[in-house]
């Protein structure tokens, strides 16, 4: 992104090539993130606005040039009273978008590749398979054929009540539950040719995971963004106790499909118990009160938002752009403005002392 005071040296001998368009921004109004394999360049008619572009933020007036190179995701927002006014040219680089390939090609360090970590209250099948395990192990062999460094990980590692309702009803324990299913799993995915640089089992015991727990949760503890909130939480008059998670089910605030306290089987969206819609208990199917409770949060900042967003949209990728837009619509809802960090349930406690984790 360049910004000047006169028409971009690379449009003057383009003339029987550029498209050009006259857009106006109300106040308080802003445009889509744009990213596209054109080179283009905006002139500033009238008005004020703030420009958002890789990461920098801008203050844009009458009179300014702004050139994007092909790829640059930008937004241009109006925080004035009056109608932000600009004229957009654009064409398509070719010279610049072999450039732009070109550098994709090049890796300065490893890439990471996480597939999705497997529940272990039972074995995996084909659907698991042939979803994220399939999409991951092909990622690998792309990077090894073509020479790129890479490291993958998986694991059944992180508690869910999910495992507690298996094992209640399959009357076993939790820990004997986790142990035959992981087995299963790790047998699956040996028949189906894929491995991982790094397993990290449900109940990891070496000092290198300690130490990394221990600092992620003191950075989590340290974040300006983690804060407590009282909140009205799904509660059993019958057992006298909060209801979380799997345990609890009703309409998912943002597609009003009927879900469990976790995630959307239907929206996608990460559920907080506290917002579902008439909830009930997904086992006795008793209708639950709320309660008041204090819980912990990630309050997720809009300047967060919209950096994530633009995250997303420069990825050039089918599934980026799939996540792009689910997240626009959760936004849109009002939903993800905070994120639940905190759980009350028997198996694994993370109740709230002075902020801390235990």
């Amino acid at each position: 992104m360049k910004i000047t005071k006169k028409i971009p040296d690379s449009f003057k001998t383009k003339t029987n090539k550029i498209n050009t368009r006259d857009l106006v921004i109300p106040p308080s109004e802003k445009t889509n993130i744009h990213n596209h394999h054109d080179r283009e360049y905006w002139s500033v008619k009238s008005g004020e606005g703030v420009l958002y572009s890789n990461n920098k933020k801008v203050k844009l007036t009458s009179g300014d040039y702004i050139e994007f190179s092909p790829f640059e995701a930008h937004t241009v927002e109006n925080l004035g009273n009056e109608d932000f006014c600009f004229t957009s040219y654009w064409y398509v680089d070719w010279e610049s978008l072999l450039a732009v390939f070109d550098q994709e090609q090049q890796f300065d360090s490893k890439l990471m590749i996480e597939t999705a970590f497997p529940t272990p209250n039972g074995p995996l099948h084909l659907g698991h398979l042939s979803g994220a395990y399939l999409i991951s192990d092909i990622q690998k062999r792309c990077c090894e054929l073509i020479g790129i460094e890479y490291f993958s990980y998986c694991g059944t590692y992180g508690h869910t009540n999910h495992i507690d309702k298996t094992a209640i009803c399959q009357k076993v324990s939790y820990d004997n539950l986790v142990s035959r299913s992981e087995e299963a799993i790790f047998t699956a995915l040996e028949r189906f040719q894929v491995n991982y640089n790094s397993f990290l089992p449900h109940f990891p015991s070496s000092e290198e995971f300690q130490y990394s727990k221990n600092m992620f949760l003191n950075l989590l503890n340290a974040s300006p963004f983690l804060i407590e909130r009282e909140v009205d939480h799904p509660y059993s008059e019958a057992s006298k106790e909060y209801v979380c998670e799997s345990y609890v089910a009703g309409g998912c605030p943002q597609c009003g499909e009927i879900t469990i306290g976790i995630e959307c089987e239907n929206c996608g969206l990460y559920q907080d118990e506290c917002n579902l819609i008439a909830p009930f208990h997904s086992v006795t199917k008793e209708n639950l009160v709320l309660k008041p409770v204090n819980r912990l949060y990630i309050k997720l900042e809009k300047e967060i938002s919209d950096k994530l967003l633009i995250q997303m949209y420069c990825n050039n990728n089918a599934m980026s752009r799939v996540c792009y837009d689910n997240y626009n619509k959760y936004l849109d809802k009002g939903n993800l403005k905070y994120i639940p960090v905190s759980s009350l349930r028997k198996k694994v406690y993370l109740y709230m002392v002075n902020r801390f984790f235990l």
